[in-house]
């Protein structure tokens, strides 16, 4: 208990200079901040739209999984320059590629929401430059997503199209036997209406293999959007960064919290 009160009487006794480091050291912080690079943050919100739930992942899990892939962010990279942007040497191979994933990841965040939509912000020195890679980013990860649907519904269209090769020649064989068989004089009604059945079997099968492989055909040609855009990426008009009164506050109150641990240090020794 005595420790404790020396130390709030040591405290009182300096509260004049605590004051002024709290003071002096929130007048630098404040002064610092007009040195550090402003940066602007552009909001979009897209929700998924024709991704079906084809594992225990949601339309929006598996939306969100082509939004984080590499190709997205190296392509994206590529177009806007980002290297340069982020003053990163793309020259030096040694740590830039993990420097840069990092700025990355301080600039770029794209985040699932309570309402199974998805919400990206981009920041950055340009607002339009923030808002084009927010776009970019949309456009470029619905483009990925019909061009990995299309791979995939074209070797389903594939498979189809020898089922449906293979029906028609079991059709026309059967067919044939039936024309056959109908040349003939002697009695063969019974064979004749097992051939009836097989052929008819051999239709609906054919049928219904037709309407999917139609459905394919249409699928694998289509130009279809697999995200909804909620909310367009937003044009920035005052920045995000630095926020000074955060700054400010964190700077000030560090600097009087180690004023005072120095003070009670000295006085200890």
């Amino acid at each position: 208990m005595t420790n404790t009160q020396n130390i709030i009487q040591l405290l009182k006794s300096n509260i004049k200079l605590l004051f002024i480091v709290f003071l002096i050291s929130g007048i630098i912080a404040f002064a610092a901040c007009f040195f550090i690079p402003k940066k602007y943050k552009s909001t979009a919100v897209v929700f998924p739209a024709n991704v079906s739930q084809t594992s225990e992942e949601s339309p929006t899990e598996q939306l969100l999984q082509f939004f984080l892939s590499e190709d997205i962010k190296w392509e994206i990279a590529k177009e806007f320059n980002l290297y340069k942007n982020y003053d990163i040497d793309s020259n030096s191979t040694e740590g830039s590629k993990n420097l840069f994933n990092y700025v990355w990841s301080e600039h770029i965040i794209i985040s699932p929401t309570l309402y199974e939509s998805i919400e990206i912000n981009v920041k950055d020195k340009n607002p339009i430059l923030a808002q084009k890679i927010a776009n970019a980013l949309i456009n470029k990860t619905n483009q990925l997503v019909r061009v990995k649907k299309r791979e995939i519904i074209k070797q389903y269209y594939d498979n189809s199209q020898k089922v449906i090769i293979h029906q028609k020649h079991e059709i026309d064989s059967l067919e044939k036997k039936m024309n056959e068989l109908d040349q003939l004089k002697e009695d063969n009604t019974y064979a004749k209406k097992i051939l009836r059945d097989k052929i008819k079997a051999n239709l609906k099968a054919y049928e219904k293999i037709k309407v999917i492989n139609d459905t394919y055909m249409i699928d694998v040609d289509n130009n279809n959007d697999y995200l909804s855009v909620v909310s367009s990426p937003s044009l920035p008009d005052k920045h995000c960064y630095p926020i000074k009164s955060i700054i400010v506050a964190i700077v000030s109150i560090t600097c009087t919290f180690f004023t005072a641990l120095l003070l009670i240090i000295f006085k200890r020794k």
